[in-house]
This record gives C-alpha cells, sequence and structure tokens, in this order.
C-alpha cells in the first residue's frame, strides 16, 4: 500500500495542505466505475476521495485532474470511454490542450499506465500516475523556485540509467519519497532536489531528462560531478536558469 507515502510527501511539500484539499464523493467516483464497470486502480480512488475535487495550494498543477473535469468532458460527449483507456485529466490551453488517460489494461502497482494526447499525437507519460504526481510536485515545489537550476540528459548505455542513478543518490543523501522508475525519478536532499523523466517506453530505459534545482552552480555542478564520476551515468547538462552564459557543460562540469 502506497498511498501514505505520497500522503505523507504532499504534507511535507506543502504544509497545510490537508486543510485545504477537497476529495470526490463516492457518488461521482461511483459514476466513473459504472461508465468503465470495474472499480479505478487503488492509487486513483485515493487520489478522488482526498483531492478530487480541489489540490489546495497544488490546483495549478493538479487542477486538471478533478473529478469535474473529467466527468464533463464524458457528459458533454466530447468523449466517450474506449476502454482500456479511461480519461483521468485534461489541461485546457488555447494552443496545445492535453488530456490525460490510464491505460487499464497495464496496471502497475496498485495503479496504471498513464497516456497523453495532444495535437493528435499519443505518448506514453509514466508507469502510474503516483510517479507523474510526484514529479510534477517536485519540480513545482522546490525544483522550480530554487535560486539556481539546471536541465539535461542522463544515459547510460547499459539500458538502466535509473538502477544506477539511485545507487549514486542514495551515497549522496538523496531520499525517494515516493515510488517510481525506470522512466520517473523525484529526490529530495535537505538542500536540493532532482525530478527526472522520460516517454515510458522500452527503448527509453538507457535516458533521463533531469531537473535540478539548488542553492548556487556549484552545489549543482558537485552532485552532478558526483553522478559523472561514481556511475556509469553520462550527464549533460543542456540549460542553466538563471542562465550562466555558456552552454553545453557536459559532466557536471
Amino acid at each position: 500500500m502506497l498511498e501514505p507515502e505520497m500522503d505523507a510527501f504532499l504534507r511535507r511539500v506543502v504544509p497545510g495542505i490537508e486543510h485545504e484539499w477537497e476529495g470526490a464523493t463516492e457518488e461521482e467516483i461511483g459514476i466513473i466505475e459504472s461508465m468503465i464497470g470495474q472499480e479505478l486502480p487503488r492509487f486513483y480512488r485515493w487520489f478522488l476521495e482526498t483531492m478530487g475535487h480541489d489540490a489546495g495550494p497544488l490546483d495549478e498543477i493538479l487542477g486538471g485532474y478533478a473529478v469535474d473535469s473529467v466527468l464533463t468532458e464524458y457528459d458533454d460527449g466530447r468523449r466517450s470511454p474506449e476502454l482500456p483507456r479511461l480519461l483521468i485529466g485534461h489541461f485546457d490551453d488555447p494552443i496545445m490542450p492535453l488530456w490525460i488517460y490510464y491505460d487499464l489494461s497495464r496496471p502497475w502497482n496498485d495503479d496504471a499506465y498513464v497516456m497523453s494526447l495532444s495535437g493528435g499525437e499519443w505518448s506514453g507519460e509514466a508507469l502510474t500516475l503516483r510517479e507523474l504526481i510526484a514529479w510534477s510536485v517536485l519540480l513545482h515545489t522546490r525544483i522550480n523556485p530554487a535560486p539556481q537550476r539546471c536541465r539535461g540528459r542522463l544515459a547510460e548505455s547499459g539500458g538502466d540509467v535509473y538502477g544506477a542513478l539511485t545507487r549514486v543518490l542514495g551515497e549522496l543523501g538523496f531520499s525517494l519519497p515516493v515510488a517510481c522508475g525506470p522512466y520517473c525519478l523525484a529526490a529530495e536532499h535537505e538542500s536540493a532536489a532532482l525530478a527526472c523523466k522520460v516517454e515510458a517506453e522500452e527503448q527509453y530505459r538507457d535516458l533521463l531528462i533531469f531537473d535540478l534545482g539548488g542553492h548556487d552552480e556549484g552545489q549543482l555542478r558537485r552532485i552532478l560531478g558526483e553522478i559523472a564520476t561514481r556511475s556509469s551515468v553520462e550527464v549533460t547538462v543542456t540549460e542553466w536558469k538563471p542562465p550562466l552564459g555558456g552552454t553545453g557543460h557536459r559532466g557536471g562540469s
């Protein structure tokens, strides 16, 4: 049962959130289950029961998963249940709206595979909604507000960048607050945070796109340098925010 770790993670990164979120009703959850003729994945049911109407301070990034937006899409006839796909989110954008779906034929850890539809193209987002939410929340609460950030690629020729990376992160004192992997990762340190993700398909197991946030450039370079020297992971930095005036940094240097 992994819901308690997500609950603890959210309460820690957004203190007091439990006083502001609002869950969906059993009737609303029942409507979705009746449409598909089966029970929802346990994590999704927990999510709806906990914040299916309002995610409080996280509504900016999680509001698209609200039960209202899902039921509205179905009620208006814009979408209809076509199993194994189940619409679970809609993020409106005048240029590129995004729809999030479960693939219920691919269950995982009391959750299910997540796909997105945008511009007529399908993409594999994550093995679970749980890890997709953890990645989004860590970016929003700890990485984007950090004084210094960087983004880039982590690659491992052996095809298991997630395994190689998590071993090093453990040595560096990072924790993994929510179960993820191998295409998504949310890692925390007292003074830094790392979020990684790539399209959740087998051919991408050797690659992760990362966002790292911390105090300053020196700290981030040290972390990336340790990853590069302690493992077989190749580190390529493609962007610094704020900019440092240089591009194409490799190996944390």
